[in-house]
């Protein structure tokens, strides 16, 4: 089944420095693609979870979270255009997170960060 793979504290600088499209050329044989910089990858062939988390890894020179997503939960989450009911605007930035991990809780939402009173 086609999947999304993301790694978690992958970086393009000097900490955890990671080259996604080395990356992806590396693991042709699973019809990677890269997204981005920082490590997104959509993997066209089927390839079990073990598969695709072992392949990354061996070319990755630092241990990272990766969280694997069936292609067809991104699309479906997309297609539900999950912000329609939003306030959209300048300050505003409308963002998916994908957790490695189920929260005990969610959290407040929408976030604010420190220093805003616009959420942004």
């Amino acid at each position: 089944m086609p999947s999304v793979v993301f790694l978690r504290a992958a970086s393009v600088g000097k900490t955890n420095r990671c080259q996604p499209a080395s990356i992806a050329k590396q693991l042709a044989k699973f019809g990677v693609l890269n997204i981005g910089a920082v490590g997104t990858f959509v993997v066209r062939e089927d390839a079990s979870e073990a598969a695709l988390r072992a392949a990354p890894a061996r070319k990755l020179p630092f241990k990272c979270e990766m969280m694997i997503c069936p292609a067809r939960d991104i699309i479906k989450l997309a297609s539900k255009d999950p912000f329609s009911e939003q306030a959209l605007g300048p300050n505003i930035v409308r963002f998916v997170s994908v957790l490695a991990k189920r929260l005990r809780a969610l959290p407040p939402l929408p976030l604010t960060l420190p220093g805003t009173t616009t959420g942004w």
